[in-house]
């Protein structure tokens, strides 16, 4: 039979069927070369895929002692019941199956072991299983006590697939003190990267917590794991564990820091306390405060509503009206520019006119200091003399005075809030932000610290820690040190971030006024004398009248000590006080007492 006769026996309906099978074959081997072949390592690397599983393994975040050895915030061990389900099958006749019930069941014996009811739903195990399969294990019980873990791990070894893990939940021992300055965590999500698998770990919401979180959190380790066709794990390929955060050792003593806690409670206002020649922060309080071991949603929900702002850190605000303590300056201003020397005698009738309208300023001592030097002037708070020398100076030469003392300018310190850089006296600034010129009221007001002027009690303790150590303006800061996992140190150093604007001779005046403020025969500070250490100082009232409000004081007290041998200084400032001297001035002193008398000597010097 030929060829020709076996062709022509078939018809057209039969070629077309034979046509279509040798075009699916056709198909199916053009496309078994694309996959195998073409696509080969590509799906190799799919299948691989799908069969790995990369597991974040958490570091243990660092934690923030003080220069002492006092813990801000500590990680406590928390004890949790866990299933591993590809360990769990239930036994017998379906032994490569997983029984939701027979979990459930599970369940329940180790609730009656550890003597607490088994709240697990077979609606959770499912969700598990659906969204991890046997990957990560199931959380069962949370939170076990010593007794509940010691009779759980006496019956383990009737519960395959079951683990008592270790979890770290971050604690706050010192509560409300310093809780401004350290801040809190909350819950993040998972950092991106190659990882299929991770839980929500701490972040750093506020405070500390927040400046130095990349440095607590540490760096997370990875499990790479093998899972079978019924996507439970069977096999751990490697595992690289985690890396711990780095603690966070603070310049802070933390009986100066409880002890100014402890001097505010029930105030509204700040203490600052540092070391005039290293910029070192030694307390730094803020009240009111609020209790870091109580934070939730809700606790932070009432505190944000709190019409007395616990949360607004007043230690770096820098919106307050001076009042007094801005003396000190503008006498620099005055001394330098030659507008007044320190002989130089001026008049204080009680009151000082100025303006052509004689518009009237009294001074607090409404009878009148009578004639003055500049050291008198500081020694008493003398209004009319600072004006009028203040006036004669002009703002031109007052605002360098002004900004080289920090006014102006964020300090450095770690902590950053809005507007901590306070307000410069001057004209350019009053022009932008008041959209008015400068007038020569506005030099009288500044020249005792009212007005157009902003400070933050960070940086009143800076200038003030300037004036005691030879004119330096050291950055304030609160970190000492970095401390690896290995106890490695990363020392923060001292750093001057400028100078005053003032002489040698300049600067001992004014430091003899401040002596005679606190020491003299006519101070306005001498509540703040004590025999553990002598003070010289600057108090302050500023008048605040806030629009549809009552009007109320701003009182400050800045001081800095020993004078024979400066080391400590420190600003307080107390919302709705009486006045500077009666406030804030008998603080320092119950606080130098306490603080000093309790140990032998002074803190030793920081670097």
């Amino acid at each position: 039979m030929t060829l020709d006769r076996i062709l022509t026996g078939y018809s057209a309906r039969m070629w077309l069927l034979i046509g279509a099978i040798v075009a699916m074959f056709g198909f199916l081997i053009l496309r078994l070369h694309t996959l195998q072949v073409l696509r080969g390592e590509e799906h190799a690397r799919q299948i691989s895929r799908q069969s790995v599983r990369n597991i974040r393994l958490p570091p243990v975040r660092g934690r923030i002692f003080s220069r002492d050895g006092v813990a801000f915030t500590d990680n406590r061990p928390r004890y949790d019941v866990l299933f591993h389900l590809h360990e769990m099958r239930q036994p017998g006749r379906r032994s490569k199956t997983l029984s939701t019930d027979y979990v459930l069941a599970q369940a329940v014996r180790v609730g009656a072991i550890v003597g607490r009811p088994s709240e697990l739903t077979k609606k959770q195990v499912q969700d598990h299983r659906y969204r991890y399969g046997g990957i990560l294990p199931l959380e069962v019980f949370h939170d076990l006590d010593e007794r509940q873990l010691a009779r759980l791990q006496e019956a383990m070894p009737q519960f395959p697939g079951l683990e008592i893990a270790t979890r770290f939940d971050r604690v706050y021992p010192m509560g409300q003190v310093g809780a401004h300055m350290v801040g809190f965590v909350a819950k993040r999500p998972p950092e991106p990267g190659d990882f299929d698998f991770s839980r929500r770990e701490w972040s750093g919401r506020t405070g500390l917590e927040a400046v130095y979180d990349e440095e607590m959190r540490g760096v997370g380790g990875m499990r790479q794991v093998l899972i079978d066709t019924a996507g439970y794990t069977y096999k751990t390929i490697t595992e690289a564990p985690p890396v711990n955060g780095q603690d966070v050792l603070l310049t802070i003593d933390s009986r100066a820091q409880r002890l100014a806690q402890t001097l505010l409670s029930g105030k509204q206002g700040a203490i600052v306390l540092m070391d005039v020649n290293t910029g070192a922060v030694l307390a730094l309080a803020s009240s009111p405060s609020y209790d870091l071991s109580r934070i939730s949603a809700d606790y932070y929900g009432s505190l944000v509503r709190d019409e007395d702002h616990p949360l607004q850190n007043r230690a770096l605000i820098g919106s307050y009206t001076p009042g007094s303590i801005a003396k000190p300056l503008v006498a620099m201003g005055i001394l330098g520019s030659g507008a007044a020397s320190p002989d130089d005698i001026i008049n204080c009738p009680g009151y000082i006119e100025i303006g052509r309208a004689r518009k009237r300023i009294r001074c607090w001592h409404h009878a009148g200091h009578g004639d003055l030097t500049m050291v008198d002037a500081l020694q008493v708070s003398c209004n009319p003399f600072l004006i009028s020398a203040g006036m004669e100076t002009g703002i031109d030469r007052l605002t360098p005075v002004f900004e080289a003392a920090g006014l102006g300018r964020a300090t450095g310190i770690e902590l950053e809030v809005p507007g901590d850089d306070g307000i410069l006296p001057s004209r350019d600034n009053l022009l932008a932000r008041g959209r008015r010129n400068w007038t020569a009221a506005d030099t009288a007001f500044v020249s005792i610290g009212q007005g157009f002027i902003g400070v933050s009690p960070v940086q009143a303790a800076t200038y003030t820690a300037a004036i005691a150590n030879g004119g330096y303006l050291m950055r304030p800061r609160l970190i000492y040190a970095l401390r690896d996992q290995k106890g490695r140190l990363s020392y923060s150093n001292p750093e001057a971030r400028g100078r005053l604007a003032a002489s040698d001779d300049t600067l001992a005046l004014i430091r003899e006024g401040m002596r005679r403020a606190v020491n003299g025969d006519r101070a306005t500070a001498d509540r703040a004398q004590t025999d553990t250490i002598t003070l010289a100082g600057k108090t302050g009232t500023a008048q605040v009248k806030p629009l549809n409000a009552a009007p109320y004081k701003y009182t400050w007290f800045i001081c800095f000590g020993p004078v024979e041998n400066p080391r400590y200084a420190m600003c307080i400032l107390i919302e709705h006080g009486e006045s500077g001297g009666r406030t804030c001035a008998p603080i320092a002193r119950r606080f130098f007492d306490a603080w000093l008398a309790a140990r032998p000597g002074t803190l030793s010097q920081l670097r």
